[in-house]
């Protein structure tokens, strides 16, 4: 759980990847867009979001519009694919 958190708050500090703050709008990855309903038993992306940056604003609204590089995870996927080979 402590490596899961660290890589949240890393994922939530990277500028115009995690988040990114302009005016009174925290623009955030889409991916919590998309997976909007993980995030529930959490109370939400919101709450979620605010517990791993608690100093945000009170009145700030969160939008989830920051694309998403899904080839990121490509590495694995390639990996995976030579094991099965």
């Amino acid at each position: 759980n402590q490596q899961l958190d660290d890589q949240v708050v890393t994922f939530l500090a990277q500028d115009h990847k995690g988040t990114h703050q302009k005016g009174n709008t925290l623009h955030v990855s889409k991916i919590f867009k998309w997976f909007a309903a993980d995030f529930t038993p959490s109370g939400g992306v919101e709450e979620f979001i605010r517990h791993y940056k608690p100093n945000l604003p009170e009145k700030i609204e969160i939008e989830p519009s920051l694309s998403y590089n899904w080839s990121v995870n490509a590495h694995v996927t390639m990996a995976s694919r030579r094991n099965l080979n």
